[in-house]
């Protein structure tokens, strides 16, 4: 239990993580120490959203280090050793200060400053203090008048065909006059609803019913609401009965036989049941959470007093109330957001939104900086036979992370051995080493009787298949194994027949089978270039079928045809004879120069060189892979290459010439800028003399800016390299001067 009055703000439980640092908050001063900016900081602090970090030589004049704000809103700064705290923004401008636990609003996200000093003076000596910042937690204080916070009715859904939950909150409740509506859709029209956590006078109560009116049972606790203190209240329904437990401890029960909660058009309610005049409740709540299974004692003991994981099983919504700033103007801060990850989100309904009541409040319930230890819930499934034949007996195993389990009309054991006459279904539940019982395990056995199966009976010309077709039952068992048989001479097959149930049949079918001669074909094989056409010439049958339907075939690689024929009595040849064909693939020919760019004045020469064949011949009447050209224009060079098969393909390559005016073989250079070498790969040195701050852009040659940067240093190494190859013009602007180059990149 935690009882702590609600004016102390509660910190998460972030400055206990071995600081050792009061939990109260601290005054707020405006005299602060040592913050003057002419260091650099000695460390950066992320808040994400919880952080302990060592700060080193932070106590000197002058020092500080950087709180990173991500997100606008109350934090608290502890420090180690009782040092003095001062916060500044990033224009040292005090924020806030003072002794040990300081607890400030930050208006906006952000850089801050924070100075550690011993007491409010500078030291002399740097030091070593552990820092720590961590949001505010909050809760939100209810005026027990007409303030509420409505969920909407899309839970509704997911808990209609359901006939499990868990509703569970932190309460401070400031009376204990009439009733008070902790969580619930117990709404208007009243009692059509679902489930109800409410405080009833002096106890809590936990409602379910079925969507219709009036039909509901309610557990009442056994312990008294104790007013100002905080106190965690959880509602259990496992489909038979409702159990209510106060700080983790079982204080009442009652017996339920719903078979669902089924539908309501009822809003969810945190803080009042919505109804002119309703149960409104007074005092703060926190922590708030919905489940879709029925939570045990010892789980809800083990989550109670942490936070827990998103993915935890079951779990629906999950309300930590830490929207806004504690007691101040929170007027646009009207949401209540779902930490499951499901975004089932509320809204605030008639808050005043600002001082400390019916607005968004600091709370102790309990610190989200320490998650709860993780829980495995019992689990039980059930593996076996689900169809059996009449007669037959199977054996249901149960399994789970328990030490016992209960059969329904069954045994005490994990093993149940069943034998039933008609289709049935057989519930276990499993009970863990510390009482929470599992999820109900449901297995169904199907009960059917044994097929009666037949087979078809046919004529088919020798060489031919013949698909036997049974019926009467699921699966079949051919003699031979397969349903498609060649026989050579007239046959026999027997069939026996499966049932989807696995009941084999009680009869035995017979498939008769007669059998024609039929011819023998060949056919033809050879091999082509890729891009020819190849003849397929059969023989030994009246007529053919050519797979692809020509006897004319172009393969782009090899391919094999099947031929079948057919005799003048109709009879499809035994064999399919195959025309094998050998497809030699054109060489791939590729060309490529030395440099894509020339120059024609001074005159350049490029080597131009083939590949991918055995002999090449260029359409400048060259022969040979590798040939030198020097053409005073931009000219495409096309190259014919023959493999050793014969094969012929081509492919063409193209020259780009410049006048290469204003550009130097080695390097460039203008007022005091070089630039080299020249032409490059796109990795090029640039020298600036003198350079204070250049801005130096580099454009392509239709102007377009392709790099643009700031220079600091006289030699800088540039890299293009991403770009393609070109004539490209280096714009370098340095003290008010500005001088441009063209340079080459191939």
């Amino acid at each position: 239990m935690k009882e702590k009055n609600l004016q102390h703000q509660k910190g998460k439980g972030w400055l206990g993580l071995g600081l050792g640092l009061l939990m109260c908050c601290s005054s707020v001063s405006t005299k602060a120490q040592c913050i003057a900016s002419s260091n650099s900081p000695t460390g950066t602090i992320s808040i994400s959203p919880y952080v302990q970090t060592l700060i080193s030589n932070n106590m000197l004049p002058g020092s500080y280090a950087i709180i990173n704000i991500t997100n606008a809103g109350e934090y608290g700064i502890g420090t180690s050793f009782g040092s003095f705290v001062t916060i500044t923004d990033n224009a040292n401008v005090v924020v806030g200060s003072g002794n040990n636990t300081l607890y400030l609003n930050f208006p906006t996200a952000g850089l801050y400053r924070i100075h550690l000093h011993s007491t409010n003076a500078c030291s002399t000596s740097g030091g070593t203090r552990i820092v720590a910042v961590s949001p505010r937690n909050n809760c939100f204080s209810f005026d027990g008048t007409n303030d509420y916070i409505n969920l909407g009715t899309t839970i509704n859904s997911v808990l209609a065909p359901l006939n499990k939950i868990t509703a569970e909150a932190w309460v401070y409740p400031t009376s204990t006059v009439s009733n008070g509506v902790i969580i619930g859709n117990y709404s208007t029209p009243l009692n059509q609803m679902q489930f109800c956590l409410r405080r009833s006078g002096t106890v809590y109560q936990f409602f379910v019913g079925n969507g219709s009116v009036g039909n509901y049972i309610n557990a009442n606790s056994a312990a008294t609401v104790t007013t100002n203190i905080w106190q965690h209240v959880a509602g259990t329904w496992d489909g038979a009965v409702v159990r209510i437990y106060v700080n983790g401890v079982l204080s009442g029960t009652a017996s339920v036989t719903y078979p669902a909660f089924n539908g309501t058009t009822n809003n969810i309610w945190i803080g009042s049941n919505g109804a002119a005049g309703g149960e409104v409740f007074a005092g703060s709540i926190d922590e708030a959470r919905i489940w879709t299974r029925a939570v045990c004692q010892s789980e809800i003991q083990n989550n109670m007093n942490g936070a827990i994981p998103t993915t935890a099983t079951g779990l629906l919504a999950n309300y930590h109330f830490n929207q806004g700033v504690a007691g101040a103007t929170n007027a646009t801060v009207t949401s209540l957001m779902d930490d499951s990850g499901n975004s089932y989100n509320g809204t605030v309904i008639n808050a005043a939104l600002t001082g400390t009541i019916s607005n968004w409040m600091g709370s102790t319930a309990f610190g989200d900086g320490a998650a709860a230890p993780a829980f495995i819930s019992p689990t039980v499934a059930v593996t076996g036979g689900t169809v059996i034949c009449s007669g037959n007996s199977v054996v249901l195993t149960a399994n789970g992370n328990v030490t016992s389990y209960n059969w329904v009309s069954g045994p005490g054991t994990f093993i149940n051995v069943v034998s039933p006459s008609v289709t049935s279904t057989y519930s276990v539940t499993g009970t863990n080493s510390v009482g929470c019982i599992s999820n109900m395990a449901m297995h169904t056995v199907s009960v059917n009787a044994t097929p009666t199966v037949s087979a078809n009976s046919g004529t088919i010309c020798a060489g031919n298949a013949f698909t036997i077709t049974p019926s009467g039952a699921s699966t079949f068992t051919i003699q031979g194994g397969s349903a498609v048989v060649s026989p050579t001479a007239a046959a026999s097959y027997t069939v026996k027949g499966t049932s989807a149930a696995g009941c084999v049949s009680a009869n035995t079918a017979t498939s008769n089978i007669t059998v024609n001669t039929t011819p023998t074909v060949t056919a033809n094989s050879g091999t082509i270039c890729s891009g020819n056409a190849f003849t397929i010439t059969p023989g030994g049958a009246s007529t053919f079928t050519i797979q692809g339907g020509s006897a004319v075939v172009s393969p782009t690689a090899a391919a094999s045809y099947t031929v079948m024929g057919t005799s003048a009595a109709g009879c499809v040849s035994a064999n399919t004879a195959t025309s094998n064909l050998t497809v030699n693939g054109l060489p791939t020919v590729s060309a490529a120069t030395s440099s894509s760019l020339i120059c024609s004045s001074p005159q350049q020469t490029a080597t131009l060189t083939a590949s991918g064949a055995t002999t090449y011949t260029w359409s400048n009447s060259t022969n040979g892979a590798v040939i030198a050209v020097s053409p005073s224009v931009t000219a495409s060079y096309t190259v014919t290459g023959t493999d050793a098969n014969g094969c012929v393909n081509s492919a063409m390559v193209t020259q780009s010439v410049s006048n290469c005016t204003g550009i130097h073989n080695f390097g460039a250079s203008d007022q005091g800028v070089k630039l080299y070498p020249n032409p490059n790969n796109g990795v090029f040195t640039l020298e600036i003399a003198n350079v204070n701050s250049a801005t130096v852009m580099i454009t392509d040659v239709s102007g377009r800016i392709v790099l643009s940067e700031t220079v600091s240093n006289e030699s800088t190494q540039m890299n293009i390299q991403s770009l393609q190859n070109g004539i490209y013009f280096i714009n370098v602007n340095n003290n008010n001067s500005k001088q441009v180059i063209k340079f080459i990149k191939d």
